[in-house]
């Protein structure tokens, strides 16, 4: 007769305790770098879109004024306003509007702008830059201005003795 057994050390049931935290241990940190991976992307795409949107935005407003200019009589005594709508929100932010004229040193004072006669210059929140958008309105003085986005008001005014101006206005 043998008397009692005696268990030594075992650890053989220790190593599936350990597998399991492992793979929790490993499977957070790859989520973790996954979710911190596209909200970098995220962040990027939200930057681009809010870009193409100003971009856009400014497109249409300067292809108005250049309309208005073309409508324009020269030399006659007369006030032509022009309400557009535009959405006042890109990206989920708000944006402002500012007409400048073109001179030395300026927004507009960029190569690519160089038939330009002024510019508009578009920012938001969402950017760090802003957006510069040409216009080329022929012979006009360009009234700086500047609003918020939404609904803008494009006004062309000519009264005999003055330069003819162009200027944008807050359409509310």
């Amino acid at each position: 007769m043998t008397g009692p057994r005696r268990f030594g050390p075992d650890d053989r049931a220790v190593s599936i305790a350990v597998t399991h935290v492992l793979t929790i241990g490993i499977t957070t940190i790859l989520l973790t770098g996954l979710l911190i991976g596209a909200g970098g992307v995220l962040d990027s795409e939200r930057e681009q879109a809010a870009r193409s949107e100003l971009k856009t935005i400014g497109d249409r407003l300067s292809a108005e004024m250049e309309s208005i200019d073309r409508t324009a009589t020269p030399d006659a005594d007369e006030r032509i306003e022009l309400e557009t709508e535009h959405p006042s929100r890109v990206s989920g932010a708000g944006y402002t509007v500012r007409l400048k004229p073109k001179s030395p040193g300026s927004a507009c004072d960029v190569n690519r702008l160089d038939n330009a006669s002024a510019c508009l210059v578009m920012s938001t929140a969402e950017l760090n830059e802003d957006v510069v958008v040409p216009v080329n309105v022929d012979g006009d003085t360009v009234d700086p201005g500047a609003v918020n986005g939404g609904d803008v008001r494009i006004v062309y005014e000519n009264e005999p003795g003055n330069d003819p101006t162009i200027t944008i206005e807050s359409a509310t």
